[in-house]
């Protein structure tokens, strides 16, 4: 999911007007459709049944917290240049898949699930 979001991303930093800018929207949603609910499973996946309460608060914290520092961090990086919130989403969405790759790769060579 991560990498096809910032396939969309990156699609969306040069897409020339709205046309070519809306389906670069839609990649970014499935990307993000396929990536956050991942990410909420291996969280749940990574902690013991009796802390899965305070897994799904820190989740939904983070929710919050973005939804405050995102449009701060956003108008910061476009006042610096207009591409910059999209090409760090962009490199951001690759490290994500990095990282759940790696993690699913450990997993499946039967290392503990670990965070």
């Amino acid at each position: 999911g991560g990498l096809i979001a910032a396939l969309g991303y990156a699609f969306a930093a040069v897409a020339p007007n709205l046309g070519t800018l809306l389906p670069a929207m839609l990649i970014i949603a499935v990307g993000l459709g396929l990536a956050i609910p991942g990410r909420n499973a291996g969280a749940t996946l990574a902690v013991e049944p009796h802390e899965h309460g305070a897994v799904a608060g820190q989740l939904a914290a983070t929710v919050g917290l973005v939804y405050v520092a995102g449009p701060i961090l956003g108008a910061s990086l476009y006042a610096a240049h207009p591409l910059a919130p999209i090409v760090a989403a962009t490199l951001l969405s690759v490290v994500a898949a990095a990282i759940a790759y790696r993690k699913l790769a450990r997993r499946s060579s039967g290392a503990p699930f670990t965070s």
